[in-house]
């Protein structure tokens, strides 16, 4: 299971608040990475057989965001 669109919806929104927070005029890649973990990592439901070997929903956000390039 993954997030869904009210999901997407609300990370956009929490992106842009952390925009404000930050002081700054508009959504970074960063900020989103920043938030990433927090907010979808608790949504996945892993295979039992990765779940065996010791991989976790945050090893696996985090894996997916060091490997996506990140726009410049």
């Amino acid at each position: 299971m993954g997030g869904s669109p009210r999901a997407s919806l609300m990370m956009m929104k929490a992106a842009q608040a952390l925009a404000l927070i930050d002081n700054t005029g508009f959504v970074m890649p960063e900020q989103v990475q920043e938030l990433a973990v927090p907010m979808i990592g608790h949504r996945l439901t892993l295979a039992p057989h990765a779940r065996f070997a010791g991989t976790s929903p945050t090893m696996v956000v985090e894996d997916i965001l060091k490997s996506t390039p990140v726009p410049r």
